[in-house]
């Protein structure tokens, strides 16, 4: 039997939200299962290059508890990073500040949505 995609759909930007999304996707990616995380709302700030982290007086959510390693994970695992086009307008953010160590994909709900053969969980 085919597994379906995992898509965790991030909008909460608090800490133990993201650590644990970050987690359930690090591990569906070791099993070998399609995995990408949908940020949206604030939790795009969270995907900006340091410079602009810092610009902005911005801290990281990855910097709670394990999340810079299971971030890591995700990475050496490919999970897919997609970015909600419409929260970087709201939170007035370009493509050219993101992060460029992270797969990433900006995209819309309606692309995740539309998709039949993916199980999303919303936190």
């Amino acid at each position: 039997m085919k597994k379906k995609k995992l898509t965790i759909i991030l909008y909460s930007d608090e800490e133990e939200k993201i650590n644990y999304a970050l987690s359930m996707a690090a591990t569906a990616a070791a099993i070998e299962r399609k995995t990408e995380l949908f940020f949206a709302g604030k939790t795009v700030n969270n995907l900006l290059d340091q410079k602009t982290l810092k610009y902005k007086n911005i801290i990281s959510k990855f910097k709670f508890s394990n999340s810079e390693e299971l971030l890591s994970a995700n990475i050496e695992l490919k999970t897919l990073f997609l970015i909600c086009s419409g929260a970087l307008h709201a939170n007035n953010i370009s493509k050219e500040k993101l992060r460029n160590d992270i797969n990433w994909k900006i995209t819309g709900l309606t692309e995740i949505i539309s998709n039949n053969n993916s199980q999303i969980i919303f936190m």
